[in-house]
């Protein structure tokens, strides 16, 4: 695929990478097995055979984009070694805060051996979030795995290319193109902004403005529950008929509610915005084996009272976000999105609209087992250097555990109040599940 960039979404990454390092998704794989950088080179160019986004690169000025496939280089893989396994962390957190070298292509790898446990490495990919969604960067780990041992076995199977997809333009639903997409677009525009207006939801107080965009840096916390834990959070949220997710917003929604005003009594206004895939709504349904930039958000407003209980505020969010659903918002979020609208976000991030909680959960659906190997751990972060006020967090569903990923601007939120905010959201989940529990958290 060769041509200019018509993709809003993509052109918006792309100058968000180039100016403020802030358009990258890290996942991270924890691995037992004999995992060497041979046998992960050679996986990586199955890899990027199999998916064509993996051969795009960019070129040209940020007001004339042109995605290429010729001169695209091999997906550059980095060697690190260690004295402990918990610096994988350190290692996500210094990916999600480099640009990503989009002339030369559009994902890079670091592989990782900690000195302190034998058989174990970590796979670290960075990629550039206008070709993959979440969902995409799980599957792109499943299929690399599935190479290194196709590798080590000796008998590797001939890897055949998928179909490019077309552009995400062309998927949309009809309302979402032509006059009616435009229509929707600024009936959308005119809700929000009243929305806000109306609501004015509270967002986290910066604890110092947001610095020169060369400054600007991102930051990570991690915190991984037990199988007890997630399991009686699971049990919890079936009884009450919500899922997971909506039981993870409502705990960042509540954490950030007793962090922004300490009298209890008071009423807060939230506006919580939460990721979704696209995948089975767009005019051809694409299939989990595609990498794309397949998902979008819905935003809601909530409206949180004195002595509304857990369960109850997270039953209304259910329904808001069922109700969201059934309009064209995603679509239309997705496609509005564009790289003026990326311009006036990063020359103005003390100014942006108010966003009080961003959310994603996703349950992995690739094999734990692949041979000789064996994956243990997945974990999956962004860039969030621009992102002062917004309390960003995802849950990740892996081998009955969870793992909470939180990202934040750690140039205008100190880690102390981040590491204090994720405590809280943990805290607020076992609360919820009313059941005296001391979770393992690693």
């Amino acid at each position: 695929m060769n041509g200019q960039v018509d993709n809003n979404y993509f052109e918006y990454c792309e100058f968000a990478n180039r100016v403020a390092r802030t358009s990258n998704v890290i996942t991270t794989s924890r691995i037992r097995g004999p995992l060497t950088e041979a046998v992960l080179s050679q996986a990586l160019i199955m890899a990027q055979k199999r998916h064509p986004c993996l051969n795009y690169r960019i070129r040209g000025s940020s007001n004339s984009l042109v995605l290429e496939t010729e001169g695209t280089s091999k997906i550059p893989l980095f060697v690190l070694r260690g004295s402990h396994s918990a610096r994988w962390q350190d290692i996500a957190l210094e990916e999600s805060n480099k640009a990503i070298d989009s002339g030369q292509a559009l994902l890079r790898a670091l592989l990782f051996y900690p000195d302190n446990e034998a058989d174990i490495s970590y796979l670290i990919t960075t990629v550039h979030h206008g070709i993959a969604d979440a969902l995409s960067n799980i599957q792109l780990h499943g299929d690399i795995l599935t190479y290194c041992q196709d590798v080590v076995s000796g008998n590797p199977t001939e890897v055949s290319s998928l179909p490019v997809l077309p552009p995400i333009d062309n998927l949309m639903p009809e309302s979402a193109r032509g006059f009616k997409g435009k229509l929707n677009t600024l009936l959308f525009i005119l809700q929000f902004g009243l929305k806000q207006l109306w609501y004015r939801p509270k967002i986290l107080q910066t604890e110092q403005p947001l610095p020169s965009l060369e400054l600007c840096r991102s930051g990570y916390v991690n915190r991984q529950l037990d199988a007890r834990f997630t399991q009686n959070l699971v049990d919890c949220c079936k009884r009450e008929k919500v899922s997971t997710h909506v039981a993870l917003c409502t705990a960042m929604m509540l954490s950030l509610a007793n962090k922004i005003e300490s009298n209890a009594q008071n009423t807060v206004s939230m506006s919580c915005c939460t990721t979704i895939s696209l995948r089975k709504s767009l005019e051809q349904i694409i299939g989990r084996e595609h990498i794309g930039m397949l998902s979008s958000c819905i935003i809601s407003h909530q409206t949180l009272k004195p002595n509304t209980s857990f369960w109850e505020l997270a039953r209304g969010l259910k329904q808001k976000l069922q109700y969201r659903l059934m309009e064209p918002d995603p679509f239309i979020q997705l496609l509005m999105t564009s790289r003026k609208m990326a311009e006036s976000f990063i020359k103005n991030p003390n100014k942006v609209m108010s966003l009080s909680v961003l959310a994603g959960s996703l349950q992995v659906n690739i094999p734990e087992s692949y041979g000789e190997f064996e994956l243990e751990e997945i974990h999956l972060t962004a860039a969030a250097a621009v992102h002062g006020g917004t309390l960003c967090g995802g849950a990740i569903a892996f081998r009955k555990k969870l793992s909470l990923n939180f990202f934040y601007s750690e140039s205008s939120i100190s880690r102390h109040t981040m590491e204090s905010l994720t405590d809280s959201v943990v805290f607020c989940l076992s609360e919820a599940c009313k059941q005296k529990l001391e979770p393992a958290l690693v």
